[in-house]
């Protein structure tokens, strides 16, 4: 059966991987907005679909390979350490944790 390439169709493309890929980066942005609601910045998810000709010997274009692209960004994670230490080090400087602050587990 001949199908033509739509939005309704695509989902259906190699087993559902576009499909597969697509939930679960939406399941993922989803919860990285329950985990982290303060942050207000957009989560996104892109579906891309690249397609290029494949043009026959007299040069018409008798066919095009597909490329879908499922990609999704969230805002970038930051842990803060407060008050790191600087220390003389030889000839240079490096930064220690403070130790009255409880920031290691099992310790």
């Amino acid at each position: 059966m001949i199908k033509e390439l739509s939005l309704e169709s695509l989902h259906e493309v190699q087993g559902g991987e576009i499909k597969k890929d697509f939930d679960s980066l939406l399941a993922s942005l989803i919860e990285d907005c329950n985990q982290r609601p303060a942050i207000s910045k957009a989560r996104t998810l892109t579906i891309k679909i690249e397609l290029t000709p494949a043009p026959d010997e007299t040069g018409h274009c008798e066919s095009c390979d597909l490329r879908a692209v499922v990609t999704s960004k969230q805002p970038a994670r930051a842990i803060v350490i407060p008050a790191m230490k600087s220390r003389k080090k030889g000839r240079g400087a490096t930064l220690v944790f403070d130790p009255q602050l409880d920031l290691f587990e099992n310790e």
